[in-house]
């Protein structure tokens, strides 16, 4: 959850440094460039740090065999 958080705080930086620097008939150009280099990123890192997170942290209890 942190990962995830830190990469959307990351995009949002990164759009609002976009939308002071570049002039106004260029912005949404950019805006496309950012986020065709921020999403991918914006998904794997996530996903990156929680699967190995969920083996090395939360383990699945094994099952029981036989009737409950």
């Amino acid at each position: 959850m942190l990962a995830g958080t830190g990469q959307g705080m990351g995009q949002f930086g990164g759009l609002t440094s976009i939308n002071a620097a570049v002039p106004a008939n260029r912005l949404a150009e950019a805006t496309a460039a950012q986020n065709v280099g921020g999403y991918p990123p914006a998904a794997i890192l996530p996903l990156a740090a929680g699967f190995p997170s969920d083996a090395i942290v939360w383990p699945p209890r094994p099952r029981r065999s036989g009737s409950s």
